[in-house]
């Protein structure tokens, strides 16, 4: 048991004093994280071009490169973040959903340490974060790191059996979260892996079924009339996402926004596997919405009991397996929020 107390913004525990993340950028740096292996592997190269841009602005930064899956998880979570103005994140969605369950653990800070702001250079295959941010390239990037200014994103806390984490991206199952795995296999393909594998998956996989609940739940396309909504179901499609693109060019969430308080539920029932075609044929122009087979639902949270257990879970790019009538629970925590350095509100 310790007791904390506050002066300026630092706290001090048993005598040794840390910090809380100060905004006086001038005499702090930044800790630049990087995947060197993430999408085209050109993260390092992006990350010292950063580094250099930091330099001429007269800004300081420290630069720690990953070196095994779950590695800037360690670093979030273990660095003291006292000398740190922000954190710039060179790499995909799974970079930054490492970094953000890092921080929440933080072994001194604990969720306070979400407080400090995350800087996203995209370097991934994916990057719906990025998308979302209209954050294309290292020039897009940097405006943003560089003016300081913030945007909170709501984060999705996430309970399965045996671990709960956090999202800020995506939480699917079914097609979606099988496509996602098959396609680890083809990352030479790059982007394109994504549609090879939702092909194969349309094709030869069996149905996902399960129960379930959404809580608070608004529908499309007024988004009103709030109430808990239950399906058992075939489910030929299920999405939960913060994100209105989950990769370039798919903007699965029209309508999905960085801090509304709610997930974006984007589903397809039973129906036919044409319907599916068409659903997933008609996301690049955002027609999927308008699909009479299509249930697009802003949530405060939800839950799926699994009837099969023919597909992981999803969560920002990992994968959990489960079993049969194991159950899933997601909702929006209002007390736990990310800050990204980005200028202005997501258009």
């Amino acid at each position: 048991m310790w007791a904390r107390l506050c002066v300026g913004q630092r706290f001090f525990r048993r005598g040794q004093a840390y910090c809380t993340v100060a905004p006086d950028t001038k005499t702090k740096e930044f800790l630049i994280i990087v995947n060197p292996f993430s999408g085209l592997k050109n993260g390092l190269k992006m990350a010292q071009e950063a580094q250099s841009r930091l330099e001429k602005e007269g800004l300081k930064s420290s630069m720690m490169i990953t070196k095994y899956p779950k590695h800037a998880s360690e670093i979030a979570r273990t660095t003291d973040l006292c000398s740190f103005s922000g954190i710039v994140s060179v790499g995909g969605d799974g970079l930054v959903h490492e970094i953000v369950n890092g921080l929440v653990n933080h072994v001194d800070l604990k969720e306070k340490a979400l407080e400090i702001p995350i800087g996203i250079i995209p370097a991934g295959s994916g990057n719906a974060l990025a998308n979302s941010l209209k954050i294309y390239t290292l020039d897009d990037a940097m405006r943003h790191i560089l003016q300081k200014h913030t945007q909170p994103l709501d984060l999705m806390l996430v309970n399965l059996p045996n671990i709960s984490l956090l999202s800020f991206c995506v939480v699917s199952w079914g097609l979606h979260a099988r496509t996602v795995v098959d396609a680890e296999r083809l990352r030479f393909m790059n982007a394109r892996r994504f549609w090879i594998s939702a092909i194969g998956n349309l094709l030869f996989t069996s149905p996902h079924v399960a129960n379930l609940k959404l809580f608070r739940a608004r529908k499309f396309p007024n988004f009103d009339s709030e109430e808990d909504v239950e399906f058992s179901s075939r489910l030929r499609y299920f999405l939960a996402t913060k994100m209105k693109e989950i990769s370039l060019g798919f903007p699965i969430a029209p309508h999905a926004k960085l801090s509304d308080g709610a997930i974006d539920v984007v589903m397809l029932k039973d129906c036919p596997t044409s319907q599916v075609w068409k659903f997933l044929a008609s996301v690049p122009g955002i027609k999927h919405v308008q699909l009479p087979h299509t249930n697009y639902y802003k949530v405060k949270g939800f839950s799926l009991e699994f009837t099969t257990s023919n597909s992981p879970v999803c969560v920002d790019g990992e994968f959990y397996e489960i079993s049969k009538n194991d159950r899933l629970e997601v909702k929006v925590e209002p007390s736990l929020r990310a800050q990204l350095l980005y200028l202005g509100q997501q258009e």
